[in-house]
C-alpha cells in the first residue's frame, strides 16, 4: 500500500482551504458587527427623534395656551403672539425633519 496522498485530499490542499474559511467566518463575523453596530445607531437616533417631538409638543402645547390667555388679555397684539407660535412651531417642525 502506498503512503502517497492524492493531491486535495489532504496536505497543503486542505491547509489553504481551512485557512480560506477561516478568513471567511472572521470577514461575516466583522461584516455582522458592523451590522449591529448600524442598527444601534439608528434604533438610538429614533429615540432621540421621538424624545425630541414629545418636548416639542409640550412647548407648542404650553406657548398655544398662553398664546389664548395673552390674546384674552391683549387682543390687540393677537396677530403678533400667533406670528412668535407660528415661528417656534416652524423651527420645531424643520429641526425634527433634518434630525
Amino acid at each position: 500500500m502506498s503512503n502517497i496522498v492524492p493531491f486535495g485530499s489532504g496536505g497543503l490542499g486542505s491547509f489553504a482551504q481551512n485557512r480560506e474559511s477561516r478568513e471567511l467566518a472572521r470577514v461575516g463575523h466583522r461584516a455582522l458587527g458592523e451590522v449591529e453596530i448600524g442598527a444601534k445607531v439608528i434604533a438610538m437616533k429614533e429615540q432621540y427623534r421621538a424624545e425630541l417631538a414629545n418636548q416639542a409638543l409640550t412647548n407648542l402645547g404650553a406657548l398655544s395656551a398662553l398664546e389664548q390667555t395673552l390674546t384674552q388679555a391683549t387682543p390687540t397684539a393677537a396677530p403678533r403672539y400667533k406670528a412668535i407660535v407660528d415661528a417656534y412651531t416652524a423651527g420645531a417642525i424643520n429641526t425634527l425633519m433634518r434630525f
